[in-house]
């Protein structure tokens, strides 16, 4: 039996004993306790048998050097918030890994739809990003053009991500960082309390909540999604209608400038004509 496998969730405590607890210490715990508990001595006792089977499923692991080792690398709390340094390490190359495909990946696709205040594009995400399963091969599927990874990568240098071990009730956060930029901020505490543990389970999780953010700070806080699946051609809809609309704004301001700058040089010209 693995240890991911067994059921005894700490082996120390099982013994009575301290994590720096030495091979004679871990032999003479368990026999002490399962001289203590044995079923022999309890007789119609099913606590003490469960005690027992406890003691022996904890002197498994400790006593073979390789399986606590192991344990040890994946339990072993080195955070404030003291989460195991396997489970941190996990996330972080989890975070690394997301980043990359997001980048490469997911924003070009998206770039296409980038106008206005890209209400569009972060519409289009967070639709897709409801509709599927298994994010990590679904999105992002085409070759984007030069265009679209500029655009990308413009939108990229605007958002960071950080990672942070303290005590928090959600998995992510947004920071206001400099000239305009966000950081996402991920807090393994709140993955780990969830009940996160796997490395596949925490790269679906780490994607879905890095694309989730990028798309809200793509949107400006000009969109959110429907309650229902139905409600998606409305919002796409509205997304549309508001890059039109900032568009319209957009080109408005130029023709002005344009104009004033016309009118300047006119009267510039006509100045110096008369000089």
């Amino acid at each position: 039996m693995s240890d991911t496998e067994n059921p005894i969730r700490d082996p120390y405590a099982t013994l009575e004993l301290k994590p720096g607890a030495t091979a004679d210490e871990v032999k003479q715990a368990y026999r002490r306790l399962a001289k203590l508990f044995h079923p022999d001595r309890n007789p119609d006792n099913p606590e003490a048998e469960e005690r027992f089977k406890a003691v022996a499923a904890a002197f498994e692991i400790l006593s073979d050097p390789t399986r606590r080792a192991e344990h040890d690398r994946r339990h072993g709390s080195t955070s404030p918030a003291g989460l195991p340094e396997a489970f941190v390490d996990d996330v972080s190359n989890s975070i690394e890994r997301a980043q990359t495909y997001i980048e490469r990946m997911v924003l070009p696709h998206y770039a296409r739809y980038a106008s206005g205040v890209n209400a569009e594009a972060a519409a289009r995400m967070l639709q897709d990003l409801t509709a599927l399963a298994d994010v990590s091969h679904a999105m992002g599927w085409d070759k984007p053009s030069l265009v679209h990874r500029w655009r990308a990568a413009r939108w990229a240098r605007r958002i960071g991500v950080s990672l942070e071990s303290f005590p928090a009730a959600t998995i992510s956060m947004l920071v206001q960082g400099r000239a305009g930029s966000t950081v996402i901020v991920l807090t393994p505490f709140a993955m780990h309390r969830a009940g996160f543990r796997q490395p596949t389970d925490i790269d679906d999780a780490v994607l879905r909540v890095l694309l989730a953010r990028y798309a809200q700070i793509l949107a400006a806080g000009h969109i959110a999604p429907p309650d229902t699946d139905d409600g998606w051609p409305e919002t796409l809809a509205a997304a549309q209608a508001l890059d039109r609309a900032h568009r319209s704004q957009q080109w408005g301001q130029r023709a002005f400038y344009a104009v004033v700058v016309g009118v300047a040089a006119l009267l510039i010209y006509a100045g110096y004509a008369g000089w």
